[in-house]
């Protein structure tokens, strides 16, 4: 959730967003053995939450249902040897504005981002990990310009490990964002189950929480769940 507390007492004033359900659906084509080109569309389901009523900032009610923004993405392998343990690429996205950033479902302007892959594996496990750069054309200020959201380095690790004789995988995952300046810096870490059940699909579920507490972007908890099919 965002909750918003007083600077003396950390008394609560008011929760912006108590809880949220949303899902996204996204789409990708490869377009040679190293390039693939996709879309991806975030939607708010439902959603409860006093918005910024109660502040004397604005009485409107928070929008149960809003559509987020838009993603183009594209993926770029650089590892030509499908038997090698080790792989490695770029990724790069545009987060266009076409989602309600009044009702905390979109940012205030067009976003890019980019990141270097890269990942290892063996028999019955994999570690993959990327580091890369958020770049805003305009700063997300929720309540204090002092803690506005602008520009951001990313971080995310994760490991699976396959589960002996069985089409599961158990899931590890790391999530730190470094915001510039005095900008909100939080980190997430989840477990969960990957199924394999059939040649092409795939279900996911992680649940996980917020690792440092008070700091937007945190969640007090958050759960995942994934269906992944690969066309031929």
């Amino acid at each position: 959730p965002i909750v918003l507390q007083e600077l003396v007492g950390g008394e609560e004033v008011s929760v912006p967003v108590r809880v949220r359900l949303g899902y996204e659906v996204a789409v990708a084509r490869g377009i040679s053995r190293r390039l693939q080109l996709g879309l991806a569309l975030p939607v708010v389901a439902a959603q409860d939450g006093d918005r910024l009523q109660g502040i004397d900032l604005s009485e409107t009610s928070l929008a149960p249902v809003a559509v987020g923004d838009a993603r183009l993405h594209a993926k770029l392998r650089l590892q030509d040897d499908d038997d090698a343990p080790f792989g490695y690429g770029l990724a790069f996205h545009v987060r266009l504005h076409t989602g309600n950033e009044d009702h905390f479902a979109g940012e205030a302007g067009a976003v890019v981002a980019w990141s270097l892959l890269a990942n290892y594996q063996r028999a019955g496990w994999r570690v993959a990990g990327n580091a890369g750069l958020r770049l805003r054309t305009s700063e997300v200020i929720l309540i204090s310009p002092a803690r506005a959201h602008s520009n951001e380095l990313l971080l995310n690790l994760a490991g699976e490990y396959r589960l002996p004789r069985t089409p599961v995988g158990a899931l590890l995952e790391f999530a730190k964002v470094v915001g510039d300046g005095d900008g909100p810096s939080p980190a997430e870490a989840r477990v969960g189950l990957a199924a394999y059940l059939l040649p092409r699909a795939t279900i996911k579920i992680a649940a996980g929480r917020g690792t440092t507490p008070g700091e937007v972007g945190s969640p007090s908890w958050r759960a995942v769940a994934m269906f992944e099919y690969l066309g031929r």
